[in-house]
């Protein structure tokens, strides 16, 4: 009989993965995590670690509700159709709709985020809001990227969890197989070699 070990990771540690792989297979994000990087190190120089952190830590706080929430959508879409498999699936509506962003927002973990983050920047000076755009596209990416990602994982890792809870429960490959090539169209990477790699190292 075949087992297999599951590593359970906390919020940290999830998102950290998640930015690793984001990394990995996207091409303008590492050029957009440099200049996000370049203008905290001029933010911290002049506010100082206590502030700077705090912010970071509402920017981590604000991934990890998008993480989570979005994972979980991603498991659901799996089961539902599962259970309902002639009906409409997520991939048939926009992003925005099954990724469910206007519930997502109101979140009381994420609003509390997105509260500290504007308090933040609604304290900087007039200059140092020029190093704002280089923060906004690194949130506006995470935002974009890191919500498809958490979903698609959510739905691939029901693919293997789902046998163990569900009744008869057998993946829908060709679900599966359309949503790894939407994956790899919106990032400009092969997921399939990105999702090998991850079993193979888990």
């Amino acid at each position: 009989m075949k087992t297999q070990e599951m590593i359970i990771l906390n919020n940290e540690e999830m998102l950290q993965k998640m930015l690793g792989v984001i990394e990995s297979v996207s091409k303008d994000f590492p050029r957009i995590k440099e200049e996000y990087e370049q203008s905290i190190f001029m933010l911290r120089r002049e506010l100082g670690d206590e502030k700077v952190d705090k912010f970071l830590n509402a920017i981590n706080r604000r991934c990890e509700a998008d993480l989570i929430f979005c994972g979980s959508l991603g498991y659901q879409a799996n089961l539902q159709n599962f259970r309902d498999p002639i009906a409409r699936t997520f991939m048939d509506v926009d992003c925005e709709e099954y990724l469910r962003v206007h519930v997502l927002e109101g979140m009381p973990q994420r609003e509390q985020a997105e509260k500290e983050i504007n308090a933040f920047y609604d304290s900087l000076t007039e200059e140092q809001k020029g190093a704002w755009d280089d923060i906004s596209s690194y949130l506006v990416s995470l935002e974009l990227d890191l919500t498809k990602l958490a979903h698609y994982a959510g739905f691939m890792f029901a693919n293997e969890m789902l046998v163990y809870t569900e009744p008869g429960y057998s993946p829908n490959l060709v679900l599966s197989l359309r949503y790894r090539s939407f994956m790899s169209e919106w990032f400009g990477a092969d997921f399939k070699l990105w999702y090998e790699k991850e079993k193979m190292a888990s």
